[in-house]
């Protein structure tokens, strides 16, 4: 086997891993969305990258303007705090929309595992 076709198949491996776990983190906004009454048409944008986030702030009912807070995560190591802070912070006011705030910190912290419990716990909203 030569070096261009192992490399192709390691490439190959990292974007197949990739995209399950980008599947595996933005179906719990596409559930979300869906248990939203105003939002639920639009749920379909979840699958689509910088589009989910504005769904999210959509459904936090903030100004989706306020994900150009994103863009700090450039900066090495407190970029990354206030990435992980921004996404906290947008979980917890869509906890408050479904009365599960405490669900909604554990879906901020860890995103994949947290996200999924809280989708699943949530009941669509009464208005």
């Amino acid at each position: 086997m030569s070096p261009l076709s192992a490399g192709a198949g390691q490439l190959m491996t990292i974007l197949v891993i990739c995209a399950v776990f980008y599947a595996l983190s933005v179906y719990p906004v596409y559930r979300v969305a869906k248990a939203t009454h105003d939002l639920a048409g639009e749920a379909a944008l979840a699958w689509i990258p910088i589009l989910s986030t504005v769904l999210m702030c959509r459904i936090a009912r903030v100004s989706a303007w306020s994900m150009l807070v994103l863009l700090l995560a450039v900066i090495p190591v407190l970029g990354s705090l206030i990435a992980l802070g921004y996404s906290v912070f947008l979980w917890v006011k869509i906890g408050q929309r479904f009365d599960r705030t405490g669900l909604a910190v554990l879906a901020g912290l860890l995103p994949v595992i947290g996200a999924w419990v809280f989708a699943y716990k949530i009941t669509p909203e009464a208005a």
